[in-house]
């Protein structure tokens, strides 16, 4: 696409990957379901196929957090240096260090420039449009996984309420298959790959948990620091309704900045513990991503 950036082509490959992430995870609960609800559990096939396909979901997965989290921590270190200029504007730089030894007044007039080109030279534009986009993304495979475990876990407590019920089945469905302890196996193993599909489910859960609570405080950080160079910028900005448009995921973020409630105090006191968070889950895959990337769907 045209005039796409980068960010924009790595967040949509993203969503793309997402996407299979959740096709997968629908198939399997839908397979789980299925057999649990007739106790047709027995199938070695069936087994094998959602045992390769839990461990697809779980490759796939990781691989999208890792590409997640280093967007986010790339967001977070334009916001430092944003940040840090912008607590630094006092500070005259080399040039107009000279340009006060021939004249003060052109020199506070370099100085006025420099703090109105300091919201375009840092992008904040920029970084607010690609934290609404990923808070897009990861609030939506969020809520996605929150529905499909609530789903799932009913699923499986039904199934291991009837267990008597399950076992005879077992028994009927391949008489030759022998004795109850082997159907009991058959039952355990059933039981125990649902019970392996719902802690990838819950495992993503945290991941997408964390990755919402650092968009959130970085959100607040650009706002904050947006609303601080607007006077100097001669900037308007848009009221929760007119972001709506062009941010419409971080649309209550913005109104908690249009009535003043963001302090860069509160934001930095929070964000202390939201990147311990983080960095605790995210800090392997930071310095590079996996070396090998999912090179085709999910089955």
């Amino acid at each position: 696409m045209a005039g796409q950036s980068a960010g924009d082509s790595e967040i949509e490959a993203i969503g793309e990957l997402l996407a299979g992430v959740r096709e997968a995870v629908g198939q399997s609960a839908s397979a789980f379901a299925k057999a649990a609800d007739k106790f047709r559990v027995a199938d070695e096939a069936m087994l094998a196929a959602e045992e390769g396909r839990i461990a697809e979901i779980l490759k796939h997965e990781r691989e999208a957090e890792a590409r997640l989290a280093r967007l986010t921590a790339r967001l977070s270190h334009i916001l430092d240096r944003s940040l840090a200029a912008y607590e630094n504007r006092d500070t005259p730089n080399r040039y107009e260090r000279y340009l006060a030894i021939l004249s003060p007044n052109a020199a506070h007039r370099a100085r006025e420039r420099r703090w109105r080109q300091l919201s375009l030279e840092h992008g904040i534009e920029t970084c607010l449009a690609e934290l609404d986009m990923l808070f897009g993304l990861v609030e939506e495979h969020r809520q996605f996984l929150i529905e499909r475990r609530n789903a799932s876990e009913a699923d499986l407590t039904r199934f291991i309420d009837r267990r008597g019920e399950a076992l005879e089945a077992l028994l009927q469905a391949d008489e030759d298959a022998g004795s109850r302890p082997q159907a009991a196996a058959v039952f355990a193993r059933f039981a125990g790959l649902f019970q392996s599909f719902l802690d990838a489910v819950n495992e993503s859960m945290g991941a997408a948990n964390v990755l919402i609570n650092k968009l959130t405080i970085e959100t607040e950080r650009a706002l904050v620091l947006r609303d601080a160079l607007r006077p100097a910028a001669n900037q308007t900005l848009p009221s929760s309704t007119g972001a709506a448009g062009s941010w419409p995921h971080i649309v209550p973020l913005v109104a908690l900045s249009e009535k003043g409630m963001l302090s860069i105090g509160e934001i930095e006191r929070r964000r202390n513990l939201i990147d311990q968070a983080f960095h605790s889950r995210f800090d392997a895959c930071l310095d590079k991503l996996t070396s090998t990337r999912a090179s085709r769907p999910i089955t």
